[in-house]
C-alpha cells in the first residue's frame, strides 16, 4: 500500500511544502542504537544560498530493520543472501571459502 504524495502531513512552520534533495548519508552504530545522518539542499531555500543540511535521526534495531525493508521493497531490489554452505567434498578436503558478505554502515 503506497501513500500519495498528498496523505502526508505539511513541513516547516509556514505550512509550505519543502522537499529535501538527498545528496549523501552515513550510517553509525551508537550503542544499541543506530544514528543515521543524512545531508542534502532544501527545496524551499533561496537559489542563491547552496549550504547543505544536515539531519540526524536516532533509530532503534528494529526501526533500522523496518526503514532497510521498505527501501528494499519500493526500489524492487532485494536484500543481500549469505552464500550457501560449502558441500561435503569442499568440508573434507579444504578450499578457499567464500567471503561473507560486508555488514551494513548502519
Amino acid at each position: 500500500m503506497e501513500k500519495d504524495t498528498q496523505d502526508f502531513p505539511k513541513l516547516g512552520a509556514t505550512g509550505e511544502e519543502s522537499y529535501f534533495a538527498l545528496v549523501g548519508w552515513y550510517g553509525a552504530k551508537l550503542g544499541d542504537r543506530f544514528v543515521l545522518k543524512m545531508q542534502g539542499y532544501r527545496s524551499s531555500e533561496s537559489k542563491a544560498r547552496k549550504a547543505v543540511e544536515v539531519s540526524e535521526f536516532f533509530l532503534t534495531r528494529n526501526q533500522a530493520a523496518q526503514l532497510g525493508y521498505y527501501l528494499f521493497q519500493i526500489t524492487g531490489q532485494t536484500p543481500p543472501q549469505p552464500p550457501p554452505p560449502r558441500g561435503w567434498f569442499r568440508r573434507l578436503f579444504g578450499g578457499p571459502r567464500r567471503p561473507a558478505p560486508p555488514p551494513p554502515n548502519l
